[in-house]
């Protein structure tokens, strides 16, 4: 696929924007419990919408008290809706791994700008946390409104230039981790936040961090970004590669046969049952096709998920 053709299957469009703006992001077992928003809470008092009566409780605001049922001796208290947001969090991993193959970083980021937008539009609260090659995270405002789209947007780009080759070999510095993130995350990932993780996860340790993230009261979403040749490296061909680790910058022959790509698709095989074991049966693990369009994983995969709907 050439260049032009990924940008423009990744490219958050208005058309696209208009499409989303009708989505809102599923709560999982979450439950909205911050500020004002559109989310039905599950606790009832002060608010515009009457939910039902009960009985007079010492200490109810008399505003509150229904006046005839005062008259016939036995008060009643209106209670009503109260309307909340969620604190959507996106991690948004763009470390070399992810950045060395475009079109991967390419639909991540187009991915966080688009769930971002659908929270955002939905009344919710939005930041984004973004692991970077020199050993940065990037922690967003926290952002509520649709006005406030564009900065997320801006957020979320990425420099996609490829490595030079001078650098290929060389040992690269540290890098931000998924441990580190799901740390910075753990104090603010309550029962009133959903945690959407956007990765390839070939960090080692990537199936504890998400243990650790999916263990505290927030609902969590974990997505895997591959490549096609990631998916499957026999496209490469029979015979030795050298392949250079972006993360490292160190750099290995391998000989690619059939029993090779065998052990290669049952360790992969392995990884991604440890990551769906990792964020436990409440929560989702999905892996995505780097090649995908935005389009269709924003109104079929990700809906059929329960990420969005």
């Amino acid at each position: 696929m050439s260049l032009e053709a990924n940008q423009a299957q990744a490219a958050l469009t208005p058309a696209l924007m208009d499409q989303l703006s009708a989505m809102h992001i599923v709560a999982g077992s979450s439950r909205a419990t911050r500020g004002v928003g559109e989310r039905q809470s599950k606790t009832s008092g002060a608010g515009m919408e009457f939910a039902e009566y009960r009985a007079y409780r010492a200490g109810d605001d008399l505003r509150h008290v229904d006046p005839r049922s005062l008259a016939l001796g036995a008060p009643l208290t209106r209670s009503y809706v109260q309307r909340r947001q969620l604190l959507v969090t996106i991690v948004l991993d763009l470390t070399p791994s992810m950045v060395s193959v475009p079109a991967k970083a390419r639909l991540a980021s187009a991915l966080a700008s688009a769930l971002g937008f659908v929270a955002l539009v939905g009344q919710d609260r939005v930041q984004i946390l973004v692991l970077e090659g020199d050993n940065a995270i990037r922690r967003s405002p926290v952002w509520q409104g649709r006005s406030r789209a564009p900065e997320l947007f801006a957020f979320t780009q990425t420099d996609l230039r490829p490595v030079p080759d001078r650098e290929v070999g060389v040992p690269r510095p540290a890098l931000s981790s998924l441990a580190q993130s799901v740390e910075s995350l753990r104090a603010t990932a309550d029962a009133g936040s959903v945690c959407i993780v956007l990765s390839d996860f070939w960090e080692p340790g990537a199936a504890q961090s998400l243990g650790s993230l999916a263990a505290t009261p927030a609902s969590v979403a974990a997505l895997q970004i591959l490549s096609a040749v990631e998916r499957d490296p026999g496209a490469y061909g029979e015979g030795v590669h050298r392949f250079v680790d972006a993360e490292t910058g160190q750099e290995r022959d391998i000989t690619i046969d059939e029993t090779m790509l065998s052990q290669y698709r049952q360790a992969l095989d392995t990884l991604q049952l440890s990551l769906r074991t990792a964020v436990n049966p409440r929560n989702i693990f999905l892996t995505l096709h780097a090649e995908d369009r935005l389009s269709t994983l924003c109104f079929e995969t990700l809906p059929q998920a329960g990420v969005i709907a």
